[in-house]
């Protein structure tokens, strides 16, 4: 079957989007309120017809050109290239006494379908964008007219090779109409805090579902999609990662495999991230290169606690080898957080990855635009595409209570986790002391005793099983006889 032929958006994150960009000698609906940035996607869109050297027109019924110059040159558009019909009503091509072209009773003295057709059929644009097309509805008084009028202008367009946008901005009247007629409808949104863009109809093609982040900078928009992984586990590669430490390793048999996603879970203060740095280390130690994502501290903190424990970051080798980022909630959301990864991902051979915490994760991203459903959602999606990827994942995570009944997980995050290693605190002779222990191992047996666990000076220490204790998980200890 031949796949048809497409036109790339001028945005390389639509175009995933779309699975390769608009299709050709269609027309497609952008919609959204004021600010959502659709006229800039349509200029991004004939950006790209004027570097193929494609003939690019656009139809302006919203702000004047004047107005669209200057948005355009703002990000450094070739907007002189483009063939600008300006029906706005102080534009040039309405004259002073044709101004009452904008009063319904004289539509149908002066059709204004028939001069946009007149002007393409001078132009033959390959690229067209029609911005406030919502304007357009409220000239005519006989909608179905209306209606007939825009169907006639896409088949016009479409049977002249001409691939088309069209721009509105409410919610019904316009849209009512074209989000029928159009091959393919694109909203756009912006809330005050983010902006979101979703494919809402793409005839003819698969696309990219759900809500994509959209931001706006200096060079226009950028997408970046929200890509959902399914697990794989057909192509797992069963290497085994050591900690580094003897014991640490012999209660996971060995070690953690690559492509699965460990958690590592306790009260705060437990020694979570210390666990998971001994496998950054030791991994860097052989080579292999680590990913670290902060949501609780700074990398210098990080980087002064392991010097103080002999866990040092610092090692001229590790430099190159380990890239530590702390992730601020205000730069990012969960997809672009995912972006994030995925791109370092993308630019390094990377063996391991640590996400230090879930629990700081859920407080970033938190609010009433992302559920911790939704968080729950993009968190499983980010370690299914890690562990496709053949990565080795450690997420600590922390749990609520410091003593007492032991639960596996207080946000239902469990389920994500190939592994489960928990540390808790215990109350031993009116001392506090630690305990390591291993729940789940997905791949692999491991030991089912729990040990002493000290974070010294010297670093980790684990001790011998503790054969003789009961009723650890719930800090009710019975002390048997050895």
């Amino acid at each position: 079957m031949t796949k048809p032929k497409r036109l790339s958006s001028g945005i390389a994150g639509l175009d995933k989007i779309l699975n390769g960009g608009y299709l050709k000698k269609r027309s497609y609906l952008l919609t959204g309120g004021p600010g959502t940035g659709k006229t800039t996607l349509g200029l991004h869109f004939l950006e790209e017809g004027i570097n193929s050297n494609e003939k690019c027109m656009f139809i302006n019924l919203e702000a004047t050109k004047e107005e669209l110059i200057k948005d355009a040159e703002s990000f450094n558009f070739k907007i002189a290239q483009v063939h600008i019909l300006d029906l706005t009503p102080t534009g040039e091509y309405i004259k002073e006494d044709e101004y009452d072209i904008f009063n319904p009773e004289e539509v149908e003295q002066i059709p204004i379908i028939n001069q946009i057709i007149n002007y393409v059929k001078e132009i033959k644009p390959d690229r067209l964008v029609f911005d406030g097309l919502s304007n357009l509805y409220y000239l005519y008084e006989n909608k179905y007219k209306l209606r007939k009028n825009i169907i006639s202008l896409i088949q016009y367009l479409a049977n002249h090779d001409t691939t088309s946008l069209f721009i509105t901005e409410d919610s019904g009247g316009m849209d009512n109409i074209l989000q029928f007629i159009a091959s393919g409808v694109i909203n756009l949104e912006y809330d005050g805090y983010e902006r979101k863009l979703n494919i809402v109809k793409f005839r003819g093609s698969s696309h990219l579902k759900d809500y994509h982040s959209l931001t706006i900078t200096e060079d226009g928009i950028n997408i970046l999609p929200n890509i959902f992984y399914k697990k794989e586990t057909s192509n797992i590669n069963n290497e085994i990662m050591s900690s580094g430490i003897k014991e640490i390793d012999k209660l996971l048999k060995g070690g953690l495999e690559s492509s699965t996603n460990t958690i590592v879970m306790g009260p705060t203060g437990v020694g979570k991230t210390t666990f998971s740095i001994s496998f950054i280390r030791n991994a860097i130690k052989n080579n292999k290169r680590a990913l670290v994502y902060l949501f609780e501290e700074s990398e210098k903190l990080l980087r002064q606690r392991c010097e103080e424990i002999n866990m040092s970051l610092e090692n001229n080798i590790e430099k190159n080898k380990l890239k530590i980022t702390t992730v601020n909630s205000l730069e990012y959301n969960p997809v672009e957080f995912s972006n994030l990864v995925r791109s370092d991902v993308d630019n390094e051979d990377i063996d391991i990855v640590l996400i230090d915490s879930i629990t700081g994760y859920y407080l970033s991203f938190v609010n009433e635009y992302y559920s911790k459903f939704e968080l729950l959602k993009h968190l499983h999606n980010l370690s299914n595409y890690l562990t496709n990827q053949g990565i080795t994942v450690l997420m600590t995570n922390e749990m609520e209570n410091i003593t007492g009944e032991f639960k596996t997980s207080d946000m239902g995050i469990s389920y994500l986790a190939d592994n489960i290693v928990f540390l808790r605190y215990l109350e031993i002779n009116g001392q506090l002391n630690k305990a390591i222990g291993v729940l789940k191992k997905r791949l692999s047996d491991f030991e089912k005793t729990i040990r002493e666990f000290e974070i010294t000076k010297k670093g980790i220490v684990v001790g011998k099983p503790l054969t003789n204790v009961r009723g650890i998980l719930k800090n009710d200890l019975e002390f048997l006889d050895k």
